[in-house]
Formats: C-alpha cells, sequence, structure tokens
C-alpha cells in the first residue's frame, strides 16, 4: 500500500511540473505577442530599389504576392534597425501589390509598388524650349547627356529660375548637337499607403545643331554687304535683334566707320545670322569687324601739258599701297557707289586726253580697299575717303 501511495505522488506531481511548464510556455508566448505589433512599411526607394520595413518586434517577416503562398523574407537590418529588402525583382511595367506579416503579429500590411510612367518630351527647334508631358504628380525631371552618368534634377514648373537656367543650359549643345534623356524624378515612398512613384521611362531627346552662320563681307569698291532678307543683325552685341534688307550699305549699318567731314572714323562690329522659321532655329552668329576708314589721300598731284593732256601721278602708289580714281564728266553726278574705279599701283604719271577727261570734269581719287580672307589671314581695309579736283587745261 505504501508503495501505490508513492507511485502516486510521483504521479501528481509530474503532472503538476508538465501543467506548470506548460502554462510558463504559454505565457512566454503571451508575452512575445504582446511586445509584438504588426509589420509597417517605412520607406520605399525606388533609385536604390529598396523598401524598408519596420519590423515592430517580429524576429521573422513574411511576405506574399498572393496572400497564398507565404516565404520567409530576405533582408538586412540597417543602423536603424528597420528590415531591408530588395525590390528589383519587381516589373516595372504593372502595379504590384506586395503583403508582409510578423511571425508574432500576423496582421498583414499590404502595399502596391506602381508601374513606371510614360512620358512625352518635346523639343522646339525655334525657341528651344522643351515640353514635357504626362508628368501624372511628378513636381520634379531630371536630365543627363546620353554620354553622362550624373543626373541632374529640376522642377517641371516651366516659370521657375532652375527651368530657365535648364533651357539656358542647352544652348551649348546647339553648337554641335547632342542628345540628353529625360525622365520624372522618383517620389520616394513613406508608408503603405503613400508607396510614392517610380522615375518615369527614359526619353531620349535630339538637341538638333545650328545651322551655319551666314557669310557676310563688304563690297570693297560699293561699300555694300551682301545681306538678304533672310538674315537678321545685331549692333548691340546680340541683345535685340533687326531684320536684314537685301545689300545694306556700310552707312545704313555702321556710320561712324565712316570718315566725314573731316571726323576720324571709329572701327565697329556687327552680328548676323539666318533668321529663324518655323521649322529651323535661327543659326550660327557671324561677327563682322569694319575697320575704321582712314582719310583721303594728300600725295596727289596733277599737270596739263600744252594744254592738251592732263597728268595725273601718285607718288607713293605700289601694290601695297593702291590708289584708284574715278572721273565724272560735266553733267553728271558723282555716286561712289555705281562710280567705275581705276586702280594705280605705280607711281608714273597717268595721262589723260580731253576726251576721257573733258574741261570741266571732277577727278575722285582715294585708297583702294582690301577685302577680308579669312584663310590667308588677310583683315579688311575699307577704302578711304575720296579726294577731288576740277579739270582745267589752263
Amino acid at each position: 500500500m505504501k508503495l501505490i501511495r508513492k507511485l502516486r505522488m510521483i504521479l501528481i506531481l509530474t503532472v503538476a511540473l508538465a501543467c506548470f511548464s506548460i502554462g510558463f510556455n504559454k505565457a512566454e508566448t503571451l508575452f512575445a505577442a504582446d511586445n509584438a505589433s504588426q509589420v509597417e512599411v517605412a520607406s520605399i526607394d525606388y533609385n536604390a530599389l529598396e523598401l524598408k520595413l519596420k519590423p515592430n518586434g517580429n524576429s521573422v517577416i513574411y511576405f506574399s504576392t498572393n496572400k497564398s503562398t507565404w516565404n520567409v523574407l530576405e533582408y538586412y537590418v540597417n543602423s536603424e534597425g528597420y528590415a531591408c529588402t530588395d525590390i528589383s525583382w519587381i516589373a516595372a511595367t504593372s502595379n504590384k501589390t506586395l503583403y508582409f506579416k510578423g511571425g508574432s503579429d500576423t496582421r498583414i500590411t499590404e502595399v502596391t509598388i506602381p508601374k513606371q510612367n510614360t512620358i512625352k518630351v518635346k523639343f522646339d527647334k525655334v525657341d528651344g524650349m522643351v515640353t514635357i508631358s504626362n508628368t501624372e504628380d511628378a513636381e520634379y525631371f531630371q536630365w543627363r547627356k546620353n554620354t553622362d552618368y550624373n543626373w541632374h534634377t529640376v522642377s517641371l514648373e516651366e516659370g521657375s529660375a532652375e527651368y530657365k537656367q535648364f533651357v539656358s543650359s542647352l544652348e551649348q549643345f546647339r553648337v554641335k548637337g547632342a542628345k540628353i534623356v529625360i525622365r520624372t524624378a522618383q517620389t520616394p515612398g513613406t508608408s503603405a499607403q503613400d508607396p510614392g512613384s517610380r522615375p518615369s521611362k527614359e526619353a531620349t531627346l535630339s538637341i538638333t545643331k545650328r545651322g551655319n552662320a551666314p557669310n557676310v563681307s563688304v563690297n570693297m569698291k560699293t561699300l555694300k554687304l551682301n545681306t538678304t532678307e533672310k538674315m537678321e543683325y545685331s549692333l548691340d552685341g546680340g541683345n535685340t535683334w533687326k531684320n536684314c534688307m537685301k545689300t545694306m550699305t556700310l552707312e545704313s549699318l555702321l556710320p561712324n566707320t565712316l570718315y566725314k567731314d573731316g571726323k576720324s572714323a571709329q572701327a565697329g562690329s556687327v552680328l548676323f545670322r539666318k533668321i529663324a522659321t518655323a521649322a529651323v532655329p535661327y543659326s550660327k552668329t557671324q561677327t563682322l569687324t569694319i575697320p575704321a576708314q582712314k582719310a583721303a589721300p594728300t600725295t596727289i598731284s596733277h599737270y596739263t601739258q600744252d594744254a592738251k593732256y592732263l597728268f595725273l601721278q601718285f607718288s607713293d602708289a605700289s601694290t601695297s599701297l593702291i590708289y584708284e580714281y574715278t572721273i565724272v564728266k560735266p553733267g553728271k553726278s558723282f555716286d561712289p557707289v555705281k562710280a567705275v574705279w581705276k586702280a594705280v599701283k605705280k607711281n608714273t604719271p597717268i595721262k589723260l586726253t580731253k576726251t576721257s577727261a573733258p574741261e570741266g570734269s571732277t577727278i575722285y581719287y582715294r585708297y583702294k580697299g582690301i577685302a577680308a580672307n579669312v584663310s590667308k589671314g588677310i583683315t579688311p581695309v575699307l577704302p578711304s575717303a575720296y579726294g577731288s579736283f576740277k579739270v582745267t587745261f589752263k
């Protein structure tokens, strides 16, 4: 009987210990569950393609794409205690919903990763403006050269200073032409309810180069320029532009470069470019520099012989200092633009008859101009102001 009582006592103690152990483990599990809470989305970085979760006391995190099949989430814990997981495997062509739950708190957190947007980009060849449409809720866009990897972020507000700076910076590409890549910037996600947005698909934009500058020059006999109505000019360094007329005169463009009324002339410059059309932007710019016109020559002599001939002599005329003259007969008017000038390259006297230079004619003379030749390094020289004398055989 004593043996039976002892066995009963041992059995009672064993059952009691087992119950205590079960109760302890249950209390421990309840304690762990009480200290864990629902897994939360902390942030989504679409540039790094990384999603951060707050574990909130859950030692294990599960994820699913359909709420039926669950897998243990692979992640690393950063210095702030967030569970960081890769989302580069998610296709950008459609929205994708992910589900997360903890090992302790099994309530499900749902977040939808948005698909990538497609923007439309247009470049106006005439005014140089870039128009970006279908940007959805984006506030910024990013751009880079197609050969570069550094993105520049700019406000989508066309009136903003940074947008204007962006348009201005494109001018440097219009010399040779270039391609740039544009996308809207990401909006980082901050929670499951605010997942943000991906950067849009990249759009490649061709920046067309400007056409060649016109080649305007001065006719050194007529002092006219070979301008056309398809050109425009600027006298203030490009701040303002005016339409050209066909074959403009130097007098109308840069009158101060001409020697007048005994007043010294001054060198000047004018800019030319081809005007923009509906399909073509204005061209590159030509700078035409005009030297100051010299005063009329004074080293000239003339005399008659036997009251039949007039001799005209330019004492220092040479191939490097060329003179020219024209004869205006009585009753005719002098137009330096239309006049036919004869060149003088020697200092020997020129014999004129009464037929070629009748009594009362006027002979005009000047230094000959030199046309510019960029390839030979020759700078332009205007023909000088002209002098004159009346022909008399007395």
